[in-house]
């Protein structure tokens, strides 16, 4: 059911997903969700950016208002089909908020000062809802891929975390699909200075490791379309990127000394209705995965990749747990 406000919130949810777009929350936790509504546990989904400036959607390639408010209405089936309430603030887009819509990914390492003006009202919103909601565990993207909206989530995230009265237990999840793509979690680890996983040895080279990213993404729908343009900028784009990413990686390294400690759910039992709900958003969908099989083989590769076995399906959440 989708909540009008946060005057609307009648009952209690012990789990809050924080999703920073439509879509977000279930790609990630989907199997997770749907595990803790088996057990009887209520769950709320709170989208952040979800507003739609139409006056910009008009100047952005590959975006429109008609196509922005179609995903509401796949928002709502995927939800619903996991049987979850959800809230949307409404907050404008990464999209809409930047002059050259690529520029929200990035190293945003000055996005709190940058966003003071939005942040403030949205944590202000989200302390309101935990409260009203009595959330006890509240799920927030760890930002991989590098997304602005995503790394404001998680800093309002860690913000909450710090709360000196009723703090909810904050987990970090895993973005899907950016988790897929090789190194993006060591590199996110990196840049914010958490320790979670082990130095590997023998490093590979930035010119390897800007290759396996570009091969694990060069046949995505979105970019095969005019492949030749297209595919020319995503490679300029990646090295670009994890050469930056490598230089705030090497100089923040673990700077905060602050621990992550690895927390995993076997979901098999509900992968099929998890696939359902993603294939609920048909236009996402299409923009990641090239068919359902698609779809079906990067999922199992991925609870492969945390540790899975045949006949499982795993999604990982992180905790924070202090200092060495």
């Amino acid at each position: 059911m989708k909540l009008a406000s946060i005057d609307s919130i009648r009952q209690s949810y012990p789990h809050i997903y924080l999703s920073p777009h439509m879509d977000d929350a279930v790609l990630s936790c989907g199997g997770r969700i749907a595990m803790q509504v088996s057990r009887g546990e209520r769950v709320l989904v709170v989208t952040v950016f979800s507003g739609i400036d139409d006056t910009r959607a008009a100047s952005i390639p590959f975006v429109s208002s008609k196509n922005l408010r179609a995903l509401q209405a796949e928002d709502d089936a995927a939800l619903g089909r996991l049987e979850v309430d959800h809230l949307r603030l409404d907050y404008r887009d990464g999209a809409f908020r930047q002059r050259f819509p690529l520029l929200r990914y990035g190293l945003h390492l000055h996005a709190e000062k940058r966003f003071a003006d939005m942040l403030k009202p949205i944590r202000t919103e989200l302390e309101q809802i935990c409260s009203a909601a009595a959330c006890r565990n509240l799920y927030v993207p760890l930002g991989i891929g590098q997304h602005i909206d995503h790394h404001l989530a998680y800093r309002i995230g860690d913000h909450l975390r710090q709360k000196p009265v009723n703090p909810p237990s904050v987990r970090l999840y895993e973005d899907i699909p950016y988790v897929f793509i090789p190194h993006a979690l060591d590199h996110r680890l990196r840049a914010i200075g958490l320790a979670a996983l082990p130095k590997p040895c023998g490093q590979p080279s930035i010119h390897e490791q800007i290759m396996a990213v570009y091969r694990s993404v060069r046949h995505l729908p979105s970019v095969t379309r005019d492949r030749f343009l297209r595919k020319g900028v995503l490679l300029v784009a990646l090295s670009a990127g994890i050469v930056c990413m490598e230089a705030v990686g090497r100089w923040t390294r673990y700077h905060g000394n602050e621990r992550l400690q690895p927390e995993v759910v076997d979901a098999a039992p509900f992968f099929e209705v998890k696939v359902a709900a993603i294939r609920d958003y048909r236009s996402q969908a299409q923009l990641f995965f090239e068919s359902e099989g698609a779809l079906r083989g990067s999922l199992m590769q991925y609870s492969l990749d945390i540790g899975g076995a045949a006949g499982q399906y795993l999604e990982r959440c992180w905790k924070k747990i202090g200092r060495d």
